[in-house]
């Protein structure tokens, strides 16, 4: 785990209507399952914002299982559960009984393709603002940041914090299960 004695420009944000309703230092698993004010719609991920064109970094060593370079928003009906994504990149990590895959969504550009293999660290692609937010996922994402998604078959979604360690630094090894923060960290 990370010490808290560091300064870091990652942010956790959810959204309800267009407005943020919490903002701050992102400091661990806040933002998985928290529910959208006045509904049941729980947020099965999380966000995290930094600037427009930043880059987007693999959590772990994998094989990219999908490359959407379309902005669903424009491609898929309102609704639709893909829709909210925007962007997006799949990225499969583990073995076969121990994998899953993590979904980075809302993505301005893509940097690698279906099929390409993605050490941890490495640029997938740059922060965006595509595809949508809230519980009805009509509200078009007018904050940069990325959505990062666990899941296991078809869509288990588990936290990220279970697996994330921290920033990620180029000098340090790390186990399989371990993953790092999606944006670089300042510090």
């Amino acid at each position: 785990m990370m010490p808290l004695t560091k300064c870091f420009v990652i942010f956790f944000i959810y959204f309800t209507s267009s407005q943020v309703i919490a903002a701050g230092p992102f400091k661990g698993p806040a933002g998985y399952g928290d529910a959208f004010p006045g509904t049941r719609y729980k947020h099965l991920a999380l966000d995290f914002m930094t600037n427009f064109g930043e880059s987007a970094l693999a959590t772990g060593d994998g094989v990219v299982v999908e490359a959407h370079e379309v902005d669903t928003r424009d491609e898929l009906p309102v609704g639709h559960r893909m829709q909210p994504y925007g962007k997006y990149i799949e990225i499969k990590h583990g073995s076969f009984f121990s994998s899953f895959i993590s979904r980075y969504g809302h993505l301005d550009t893509l940097s690698v393709k279906k099929g390409d293999i993605v050490k941890r660290g490495q640029v997938i692609g740059t922060i965006g603002t595509t595809g949508t937010q809230g519980p009805m996922r009509n509200i078009p994402v007018s904050i940069p940041h990325v959505h990062l998604e666990f899941f296991r078959g078809t869509d288990n979604r588990f936290n990220p914090m279970e697996y994330i360690v921290g920033c990620f630094k180029a000098d340090t090894t790390y186990a399989e299960k371990q993953h790092t923060y999606p944006v670089n960290c300042v510090e």
